[in-house]
């Protein structure tokens, strides 16, 4: 199991929950560079905002279509299936900042420059510290 924290705008962040976090459409570019494997731990940092909202699991790492229910920002044709493990309200989405500059993953390293390349893969240590501030044990 990997884990790994995803960046997404605020509008396709809610296009997945709409979806009750069952897709999660991804850059085919990526995918084949950064694969996700079943049972991996997605992190969902929302851009702009710099907050975390969710936390998902992949269920099934095979692409297929993205349902044409979906309105991305920018086409995307292609999604794995998901399950939500966490998901905050709004209201209680996490300043990422302070914890970003804990995890091993940024060490010295430019963390706005890390994020343009998500998504970014995180050790254990640095997924324990993320959990801590969702109060998942």
């Amino acid at each position: 199991m990997n884990y790994w924290i995803i960046v997404e705008s605020y509008h396709n962040r809610n296009e997945d929950a709409i979806h009750k976090f069952q897709y999660l459409g991804v850059d085919l570019d990526k995918f084949k560079k950064k694969k996700f494997s079943n049972e991996d731990i997605l992190i969902t940092y929302v851009t702009k905002l710099m907050k975390f909202s969710d936390i998902r699991k992949v269920v099934n790492d095979n692409l297929i279509n993205l349902p044409n229910t979906f309105n991305y920002s920018f086409k995307l044709i292609k999604c794995i299936q998901t399950q939500i493990l966490k998901n905050l309200d709004e209201i209680e989405w996490i300043n990422a900042k302070p914890i970003l500059n804990k995890l091993e993953t940024f060490m010295d390293k430019k963390t706005n420059l890390q994020l343009l390349n998500a998504p970014i893969k995180v050790n254990t240590n640095d997924y324990n510290i993320i959990k801590k501030s969702f109060n998942i044990n």
